[in-house]
């Protein structure tokens, strides 16, 4: 048996997020079907994590077992001819059995993009707030974010998390142009934590509330005391990063 790994981009915004679900479009359920009919058998993905619906991926990392021996320079010009302009696989390669795209993973990195000024062409990509945002309050509100700590204020209500327990090792905004880049970055993250936690720090930046109550949100670990989650077109899973020692691509 072989595992390899697809490394993949995608526009998320006709999709009901990455995970298969019946009577939806996923972005799993589309690969696996084309991979399945391309390889001759059914093909089950592993996925690196959840993205929600209309959430985007400029680098997702998924694997699969096949007997199959793959040509990659050969497969990706045919599966890629296969999938929606809105999918592709950029890499293929072979690891070790041990390797697990979801539970590999030493950290994750996540954007989310706010655009000051509407913007046509990039309606499904950005959020559109309307004025001008205070960046040193959103900055200083980030640092609260930063460390291992109990996230379950910014976690879905309803989810079936295993632990709200997070390290977050870099949380922060920067303007490029017209546009208000949130960066974080985490072991991991739960489900709807980033548009949670961008949506709370918006609210920082109008000025609705003050920086400082951060940690009183964070300690009380409570859905309800943030603020209502940015919508998800805004968001990108930006980059994986796995210990190379368990990637065999050489």
């Amino acid at each position: 048996m072989n595992r390899y790994v697809i490394k993949l981009s995608y526009d998320g915004t006709y999709y009901s997020g990455w995970q298969s679900q019946p009577n939806a479009s996923t972005v799993q359920s589309v690969l696996e079907e084309k991979l399945t009919f391309k390889l001759g058998h059914h093909i089950a993905l592993t996925g690196c994590g959840r993205t929600d619906a209309g959430v985007h991926a400029r680098n997702y990392v998924a694997h699969f077992d096949t007997k199959v021996n793959i040509d990659p320079q050969e497969f990706l010009f045919l599966i890629n001819k296969m999938l929606p302009w809105d999918i592709v696989i950029h890499e293929i390669f072979l690891v070790d059995l041990d390797f697990h795209a979801r539970f590999s993973p030493i950290e994750r990195e996540y954007k989310y993009y706010v655009g000051s000024q509407k913007d046509v062409w990039n309606r499904n990509y950005k959020f559109y707030v309307y004025g001008i945002m205070d960046l040193d309050a959103m900055n200083k509100a980030c640092k609260y974010l930063i460390g291992e700590q109990d996230f379950a204020c910014f976690c879905r209500s309803g989810s079936n998390q295993h632990t709200t327990i997070c390290n977050v090792s870099q949380a922060h905004w920067e303007l490029i142009g017209d546009t208000y880049v949130f960066t974080i970055v985490a072991n991991r993250f739960l489900r709807n934590m980033v548009r949670a936690v961008v949506g709370t720090l918006l609210a920082v930046g109008q000025e609705k509330m003050h920086f400082s109550e951060m940690q009183g949100i964070l300690d009380s670990k409570n859905r309800s005391m943030a603020k209502k989650s940015a919508p998800a077109k805004g968001l990108f899973l930006n980059r994986i990063q796995y210990d190379l020692d368990c990637l065999n691509n050489s």
